[in-house]
């Protein structure tokens, strides 16, 4: 007898859920139905839209975008560089053929140590001939004060004391330039001078650092000025940091920051803003903020990727909860109650109820909600909120998802995916 009820009242069940779906779901649609159907589609096309039970199930809510105080984080981010006297290219004055490489890529190396050794007959040349002006301009001295005591004494005349001054000016400017030349080679003049010849010549570091870029290899024949090698000086790197163009009347010098590097994010960075960049880059509207780095850690690299913030004094920002703002395509979006579809959307939904049977419309009706999805830029990040930039100006009455904007992404997604079916 319990098995022959248990089967009556399964079958009246299944009876009246075939019952409810001959008057709702199986029921004729009209065209006029079709096209109201159809222009809801388009109504709520790119939106969120959640029933009043999806929005209990999640507890949502809703409200206004607040100004708070934000204190003192930026997000940033940027590479770490080194100023132009911290970088030096190597190269030669002279041409030569490489006799020796004193060095390897990534080497550390001191101001004045010796790289790169060369070997080519100019080499001695040059020196040959600055020895040689220099003896001749020994003599022509003597020559032109012999012939200025003899000017004087009205022995000699005065054309030939102009010929010995002419003779002595013109050599002396010859062994000039190649005593400085000589000297920009790095070879020891007053030693040439004594009639020592170089046989090489030896190329110096010109700032302490790390050797990167060699270029050459043993028994090659360089020019003058060709590259040999670069020498960075990695011991005081510092952060070109990016900051949005609305961002910068924030930024002052000796703003503290804290970063951290990519290829050791474990360690904290610390450092100080010491310089504002004056020019725009008109693509990503940021400008250049230049940091100290503290730590003198080696995993550091020039051009290396660093990410961060920036502390600042307390301003008045828009901000939202974190929990309000979601990430899609590298963007930040937030979503905003649009009540003029919501209320078009609950007008069809009470005409749709009541050609039901003549039953109870809140038994049935579930009032819908619909949210438009809205770009930000994120700014400050404080505790729990974010500080955030519109990428359009809302109303004084716009209310926004404070929480679960995760959950009205997917059932955008989705919407998206069903209408495209």
């Amino acid at each position: 007898m319990k098995k022959i009820s248990y089967y009556i009242t399964a079958l009246g069940a299944i009876f009246f859920l075939c019952l409810y779906g001959c008057t709702g779901i199986n029921k004729p649609v009209s065209v006029q139905e079709q096209e109201e159907l159809h222009d809801d589609h388009e109504m709520t096309e790119g939106m969120a839209v959640l029933s009043k039970t999806q929005r209990d199930a999640i507890e949502l809510k809703i409200g206004k975008i607040v100004d708070r105080v934000m204190t003192g984080t930026l997000i940033t981010n940027g590479r770490l560089v080194i100023s132009p006297s911290q970088k030096a290219e190597i190269t030669t004055y002279i041409g030569g053929r490489i006799k020796q490489i004193l060095v390897m890529e990534g080497q550390k190396v001191r101001k004045g140590q010796v790289l790169i050794i060369l070997s080519d007959p100019n080499i001695i040349t040059i020196q040959q001939t600055f020895l040689e002006n220099y003896n001749k301009l020994t003599f022509l001295k003597k020559e032109l004060d012999r012939q200025k005591i003899l000017f004087q004494n009205d022995v000699a005349s005065g054309k030939q004391y102009q010929k010995a001054t002419a003779q002595y000016k013109s050599l002396f400017a010859s062994y000039k330039g190649q005593k400085i030349q000589l000297e920009m080679l790095g070879f020891n003049v007053d030693r040439i001078q004594t009639g020592y010849i170089y046989s090489t010549l030896k190329i110096l570091a010109p700032i302490s650092g790390y050797i990167g870029n060699v270029k050459v290899k043993l028994g090659e024949f360089i020019d003058a000025n060709s590259h040999i090698a670069n020498v960075f000086d990695t011991d005081n790197l510092h952060a070109d940091l990016k900051v949005y163009e609305k961002d910068v009347r924030y930024i002052k010098p000796n703003l503290k920051v804290r970063l951290r590097a990519t290829t050791n994010p474990n360690i904290e960075l610390t450092g100080e803003i010491f310089s504002i960049g004056k020019e725009l880059d008109k693509g990503s509207k940021t400008i250049i903020i230049h940091s100290t780095i503290d730590q003198k850690d080696p995993s550091l690299k020039v051009d290396g990727y660093v990410y961060g913030d920036i502390l600042i004094g307390g301003e008045m920002i828009s901000s939202v909860p974190e929990s309000a703002v979601v990430q899609q395509s590298g963007k930040s979006y937030i979503f905003v109650l649009n009540r003029d579809v919501s209320k078009k959307i609950q007008s069809h939904e009470k005409d749709e109820v009541s050609k039901i049977e003549n039953g109870e419309i809140s038994s049935v009706y579930d009032e819908k909600w619909a949210f438009d999805m809205i770009e930000v830029i994120v700014t400050q990040k404080q505790n729990k909120y974010l500080g955030i930039q519109l990428s359009k100006p809302l109303s004084a009455n716009s209310e926004v998802v404070l929480n679960g904007a995760f959950y009205l992404l997917s059932d955008m997604k989705k919407g998206e995916a069903k209408h495209s079916h």
